[in-house]
């Protein structure tokens, strides 16, 4: 499977910019998935990446010079509302709808 994707990336890469995100890395990295490091590393190597996880997960290769980490607080109840709010336009709260 990883190496029909890095093929891909490859030759869509090479007809215009790639972004590569994973979200929930933590995930990937768990049987039966078992997304490798030396992916990883190639990804990070080659392509502009985003790439999400738990604050508790280490990732299993050190840290590049060029990476960046963001760490991103939960969203609150109220700013999940308003969000859907302002996606749906239907006013949502806790337990129900208004």
């Amino acid at each position: 499977m990883f190496q029909a994707l890095k093929q891909w990336l490859q030759a869509y890469s090479a007809r215009q910019p790639v972004l590569f995100v994973i979200e929930d890395l933590h995930c990937w990295m768990l049987p039966p998935w078992s997304f490798s490091a030396s992916f990883c590393r190639w990804i990070a190597g080659s392509y502009a990446y985003a790439l999400t996880f738990r604050p508790e997960f280490r990732t299993p290769w050190p840290a590049l010079a060029h990476q960046t980490s963001l760490a991103l607080n939960r969203l609150t109840k109220r700013q999940v509302a308003d969000l859907m709010r302002q996606q749906t336009g239907v006013d949502v709260q806790e337990g129900g709808h208004r």
